[in-house]
């Protein structure tokens, strides 16, 4: 599956648009054109979301969005630099960097790129010492061409025509040279001089009154038609203040063209030793370097049409775009994806086995009618039978799980399942003494009213290897039993049910602050530490955002899927969701970075809908009869109710039109249910988010632990009978 790319960019230049069509053949682009000043929020939010990497070019006001975005969203954020962006050149007022709102602007953008793309040697050199980018995120990717096929007679059909391009307007009167370029061709009146190029304001008007007649106005071209004209010059000028890299230089070169260049900007990365060099801008320089030009053309335009197809060409820039764009992807071993910090003590740690040993640990309590499945789910996998454990750690049930776990213990031929107890019978605790009686490099959770797909396990350990992440984990499909569970899993497989949760709904995947479950490296535990044991609930995200601050990984592969099987009524989802609440403010106390609007939203939605409650109680709008009647107060009061129900009817409806209207009823119940109950939770909690909250978290000794069980004691870790 191709990377998906956001391609932003404020006008569809010709080069541009070859940067697009070269990154379509290899990922998924979705572009975004900004023709205003500024962005518009909610498109690039949801382009944002989408995509795996952003890519911009130029930096300034309709790419700092974007650049923000990215950050905010952990993407990497890749801008191509070198123009209007990094330039000050006050004598004929180009560049932002001259001054004003625009230069911190494009500084801004540039600090928030994570990598930076500059066409040439000048412009990365320009980009650091004018606009004070960092050198170490500049990447010189130079412009590729196709250079035109050239027939054997067409050297033989040159003719004197002396051919410059570009827009005429009176910004590009100095800084593309086209002034002194007409002015030239007055002291060279035997030969034909040639402007192409769109007409943009009143400087063509300028021009024709000091051209010569031996001038050609030639105005916008085809593409046949400007090729035509590259093989009938025999010199092409450049006669420029400043170029970022000079792409019509370039094609006149690969044409076969002869060129005649100053040496501003980037002109002598392109035409290296292949063309005549121009003492400065004036009318006069310019002539005699085409005088100088034309008595070697055949030689000089030979040079620099193989210097284009050596160092110029298309498969060039798509390699080298690509090179940024993957590199940016690719979590290594001295970054996070994620913070961009270094990974300290990363290593190796799974091994160069092709199927490495993987510990699957169950936590359960209680879950006799899904720990059969769950079970053959696990020993059902195509990963190699010998090279994992399964270690059900079992919090004391009082039903027949423990039974059923034995009985399926004796039906493996490979010996592969164990079961440990859990004297505590909270879910942490399970997990870190199965953490700690595991034997593989890798750990696996699956909870016990869990169903993961056939290629589970491998599809885990491949993305950890191809990621380098520390967890990785997949989507999420919740599951019923009946009419009231199949309503609950279709409120918490929605948006408007759970939020920007990625892991329910997003089928890109890429680096993100929690996953379902989770498949871990088990050397991180030794570096961050196990599962908090005094959370009741969260204790996955605490521990995602713990790995996420050391600078670690946490990533999302679609790939990898499993099936959740939920709540089976109301009251036991109000229940779960109130836990999940009341304990996020204990997660959100350690780790205030990881706030979302997901969790306050609730919390508003319950606060605000008590308020109005309050508010319509009171004396002053309620039906006494000595009360003044104030129903614009009223409306103001019922508002609240007003919009969440009109929501939830909308997301209600929108989701029974799939699944079938007979569920509505109870999607809105489900809505109210785990809505209510999570934002009650969160506010319950809120008065002991003051206190002192000490975590509870264990370290895991490396080698001791994964030789003899739970906090080093056999004993604690041994198999217990069912």
């Amino acid at each position: 599956m191709s990377a998906r790319v956001l391609f932003v960019h404020n006008k569809l230049t010709p080069f541009v648009r070859i940067d697009r069509d070269l990154l379509r053949a290899r990922y998924e682009v979705e572009e975004v054109a900004i023709s205003g000043r500024w962005a518009a929020p909610w498109r690039l939010w949801r382009g944002a979301r989408r995509c795996d990497a952003l890519f911009c070019w130029f930096a300034g006001a309709h790419s700092l969005l974007p650049a923000l975005l990215g950050r905010l969203l952990g993407r990497p954020v890749i801008v191509v630099v070198g123009g209007y962006d990094t330039a000050n050149i006050p004598e004929i007022g180009y560049g932002h960097q001259r001054g004003g709102l625009k230069k911190y602007v494009a500084r801004a953008t540039m600090r928030l790129a994570t990598h930076l793309i500059a066409n040439s040697c000048f412009t990365r050199d320009e980009a650091v010492r004018v606009a004070g980018a960092s050198r170490e995120k500049i990447t010189v990717v130079s412009h590729g061409i196709t250079p035109l096929a050239l027939s054997a007679t067409d050297a033989e059909r040159r003719t004197d025509t002396i051919l410059t391009v570009g827009n005429v307007d009176r910004a590009n009167l100095r800084r593309k040279g086209l002034e002194p370029f007409v002015r030239a061709a007055a002291r060279l009146p035997r030969l034909h001089f040639v402007l192409a190029g769109a007409w943009l304001d009143g400087a063509i008007d300028d021009l024709r009154r000091i051209a010569p007649p031996n001038v050609t106005f030639a105005g916008h071209l085809s593409d046949d038609a400007l090729a035509a004209l590259f093989r009938a010059a025999a010199i092409y000028v450049q006669a420029s203040a400043h170029e970022g890299f000079g792409l019509a230089l370039a094609e006149a070169m690969g044409a076969g063209c002869a060129p005649v260049v100053t040496r501003a900007g980037a002109l002598p990365d392109v035409v290296g030793d292949a063309g005549v060099y121009a003492a400065s801008a004036r009318p006069a320089d310019i002539a005699a370097a085409i005088a100088e030009a034309l008595s070697a053309r055949a030689p000089l335009g030979a040079a620099a049409r193989a210097r284009i197809a050596a160092r110029f060409t298309l498969e060039r820039r798509a390699d080298g775009l690509a090179t940024v764009i993957d590199d940016s992807l690719r979590p290594t071993d001295a970054r996070s994806p994620v913070s961009g910090r270094p990974i300290a003590g990363w290593r190796d740690d799974i091994g160069d086995e092709a199927s490495p040993l993987v510990s699957v640990v169950i936590p359960t309590r209680d879950e006799q009618a899904t720990i059969a499945a769950c079970l053959d789910a696990v020993l059902g996998q195509d990963y190699p039978a010998e090279r994992m454990e399964v270690l059900v750690v079992d919090g004391r049930s009082t039903d027949r799980t423990r039974a059923i776990v034995g009985e399926c213990a004796a039906a493996d031929r490979a010996a592969r399942v164990r079961l440990l107890d859990n004297p505590r019978a909270i879910t942490p605790v399970a997990l870190n003494i199965g953490i700690r009686a595991a034997r593989g490099a890798i750990v696996a959770r699956v909870d016990g009213h869990t169903i993961i797909a056939p290629d589970y396990l491998r599809r885990c350990v491949d993305a950890l290897r191809e990621t380098n992440a520390d967890n990785v984990g997949g989507l999420m499909r919740p599951r019923g039993r009946g009419y009231t569970g199949d309503c609950i899993a279709l409120a918490t497989g929605s948006r408007f049910g759970i939020g920007d949760s990625r892991f329910h709904y997003d089928e890109t995947g890429g680096a993100v602050d929690t996953v379902y479950l989770g498949c871990f490296r088990r050397a991180i535990f030794a570096r961050v530490g196990l599962f908090d044991e005094s959370l009741v609930h969260n204790q996955d995200d605490e521990l995602n955002d713990r790995i996420v601050a050391a600078g670690g990984c946490v990533w999302l592969d679609p790939r990898i899927r499993s099936t959740y099987y939920n709540r089976a009524s109301w009251r036991s989802l109000g229940r779960q969701y109130y836990g999940y609440g009341y304990w996020k403010v204990r997660v959100l106390r350690r780790h205030p970075r990881a706030l979302r609007a997901r969790h306050l939203a609730p919390a508003a939605l319950v606060a605000g809908l008590g308020a109005s409650a309050a508010l319509t109680a009171t004396r002053a709008i309620a039906s006494h009869p000595r009360a003044p009647r104030r129903r614009p107060v009223r409306l103001l009061a019922l508002a609240p109710w007003g919009v969440y129900g009109v929501a939830s009817l909308t997301a209600g409806c929108t989701v029974a039109a799939r699944a079938g209207w007979r569920y509505l009823p109870g999607l809105l119940l489900s809505f109210w249910r785990l809505h209510l109950s999570y934002g009650a939770g969160f506010l319950a909690a809120l008065p002991t988010a003051v206190r002192a909250d000490p975590a509870r978290i264990p370290r895991l000794r490396r080698g001791r632990d994964a030789a003899s069980g739970t906090d080093g004691d056999p004993a604690k870790s041994a198999p217990q009978a069912p």
